[in-house]
């Protein structure tokens, strides 16, 4: 027993060093906005709530007509419209929005250099007008708000045929990968938007944006928003190692128990 005592004595010690000190800090709340207007002022649903707007039966719609906003392990936003023309007009505009926050996390301050992989789809064969654009930076102050932007660093805006009017300076096609820079134990926002501005022709419509942040820096991970999950590192938390040590010991006891028992028999 003495051994025993010793040796989980030893663990509680290493569980302490590999313990963070503190609690990673909680980043604000996603914020999301879905948006149809079709037609005429009134045909018009809006969602702050991220999931899924569908507009499908209402005026205006032809068939498929959702905005979804996700979280998870790939935050993403899409939208596809089936407009038909409604007492003879056509026209509108639909959105889906999502912003939400992330975090570099190291004990050594400094810049780091940040992968962000981001694809974009858009499909617009009638000539509708369709963009898809993300943006990110240093967050500001005012978190229930979209462009909480402190300070601006990147932005890709892709248009189909043209922008929709509310579309930021088109900067060409998405480029896959692209290395921006995150000053350590800094919030930052991301923002992602798709615009459609279909027509009346009750061809479908589409957009969407996936965005995902790795890095080759060691000593650090990323947090985000509640709901979104870090999948960019495969090492256990500090946390988590002290209840693998724990296992190990509980293990090694078991089998000091059992040859103990068999050289007394």
């Amino acid at each position: 027993m003495k051994r025993f005592a010793l040796l989980i004595y030893c663990v509680l010690l290493i569980g302490a060093a590999v313990m963070p000190a503190e609690a990673a800090p909680v980043l604000p709340d996603a914020i999301s906005f879905e948006y149809f207007g079709l037609n005429f002022a009134g045909n018009i649903r809006t969602s702050s709530t991220i999931g899924t707007l569908d507009y499908a039966g209402q005026p205006g719609c032809g068939g498929v007509c959702s905005a979804m906003t996700q979280l998870g392990s790939s935050p993403s936003v899409s939208a596809t419209v089936n407009e038909v023309s409604f007492q003879s007009t056509g026209g509108g505009e639909v959105q889906a929005k999502l912003g939400y926050y992330v975090e570099y996390t190291n004990p050594v301050a400094g810049t780091y250099a940040v992968n962000l992989h981001s694809t974009d789809n858009l499909s617009a064969p009638d000539l509708s007008a369709v963009s898809a654009s993300l943006l990110f930076g240093q967050a500001g102050a005012s978190t229930t708000s979209f462009n909480n932007f402190a300070t601006l660093t990147f932005q890709e805006t892709q248009c189909v045929n043209s922008c929709p009017s509310a579309a930021p300076n088109p900067t060409g096609a998405f480029l896959p990968d692209n290395l921006v820079q995150m000053v350590a134990n800094t919030p930052y926002f991301v923002q992602m938007t798709v615009l459609l501005d279909p027509r009346s022709s009750g061809i479908p419509i589409s957009g969407s944006i996936d965005p995902v942040f790795t890095t080759e820096s060691l000593g650090g991970r990323f947090i985000f928003s509640p709901g979104v999950f870090d999948v960019s590192s495969g090492v256990p938390e500090p946390s988590t190692w002290a209840m693998i040590i724990l296992g190990f010991a509980g293990v090694g006891f078991m089998a000091y128990r059992r040859r103990t028992h068999t050289l007394a028999a």
